[in-house]
């Protein structure tokens, strides 16, 4: 099957966003390269989109980040965070495979601020 927990937790993170509960979905997906190459595997609706997933998720979450470069990951991840805790929604992160090993620099954690104010 094809998408098939993305589309499981559909349901979950539409609840979360009319609830108003903060939730933090991470999805794991296909590398870059493959995406790039429009590749028939999970992660589309077996049409080569790997975009599908990411807009089913636009309505339902307050924030959508893909982190494929490791320069933008740590302040994206920042962003997502904050604007899940600020607003009280759903955030959704899609990490590519290829990118987990990447190493990133460290900057100010958006947790630490709002704690802190």
């Amino acid at each position: 099957m094809i998408g098939v927990g993305e589309l499981s937790a559909v349901n979950a993170v539409a609840g979360a966003y009319s609830e108003q509960v903060p939730l933090v979905h991470i999805v794991g997906c296909p590398s870059t390269s493959l995406q790039r190459r429009e590749a028939v595997l999970h992660h589309t609706l077996g049409n080569g989109d790997f975009h599908v997933f990411r807009d089913m998720q636009k309505p339902i979450s307050y924030t959508q980040v893909y982190l494929d470069d490791p320069a933008t990951a740590p302040a994206e991840i920042d962003r997502a965070v904050t604007d899940c805790y600020l607003h009280a929604r759903p955030v959704y992160i899609l990490l590519p495979s290829d990118m987990v090993p990447k190493n990133v620099s460290r900057t100010s954690i958006c947790i630490e601020r709002l704690l802190m104010g």
